[in-house]
């Protein structure tokens, strides 16, 4: 019988891998990891401000709502123009917090609940004291301008729970994604 010849093992290309061999792609995962992480925070900042910003013109729209009792009662006169003028600004008004309801109610629901509760109560009186401001003369004097005692809307829960659920909607945990 003839006995079979035993061949060297064959050699591969192999060799050992030391830590050093990794270095480059640590690196690079570590600097692909930094780009993400500050990706998402400048993405995060940047969602947070336009929040702010829709929350504070929310904001200003209640305060100009509240704003026109004063600004009917210190009309220069009864024109037909003055009417029109008037007529377009509440117009205006009412169109704004409208656009806010339905914006805040899509970026949160009970945000949109706590914005609605706000307006809502404003609107109970502010009716009211438009009436009143439009049943008064024109104001014919500079002294007729300031108007005392303002008019109270009683608002300040509404308004606080409002500011506390925007507050907590911009925190920027909940802007990351």
């Amino acid at each position: 019988m003839m006995r079979a010849e035993r061949l060297p093992p064959r050699r591969t290309a192999l060799h050992t891998v030391s830590v050093k061999d990794y270095v480059p792609l640590l690196v690079a995962a570590v600097a692909a990891m930094t780009a993400l992480v500050g990706y998402l925070l400048n993405s995060a900042a940047g969602r947070r401000t336009e929040r702010m910003r829709r929350y504070a013109d929310s904001l200003d729209a209640v305060e100009r709502y509240q704003q026109l009792p004063y600004t009917f009662r210190r009309r220069h006169n009864e024109t037909a123009e003055i009417r029109d003028e008037l007529a377009r600004m509440l117009a205006d008004v009412q169109v704004t917090l409208a656009f806010h309801r339905r914006w805040l109610r899509m970026d949160a629901a009970e945000l949109g609940d706590a914005y609605d509760a706000l307006v809502d109560k404003i609107q109970l009186t502010n009716k009211a004291f438009r009436t009143e401001a439009l049943a008064a003369p024109p104001a014919g004097k500079d002294v007729e301008i300031e108007i005392r005692p303002g008019h109270q809307y009683n608002q300040a829960a509404e308004r606080d729970e409002c500011i506390r659920r925007m507050q907590k909607y911009l925190r920027l945990s909940r802007n990351i994604f």
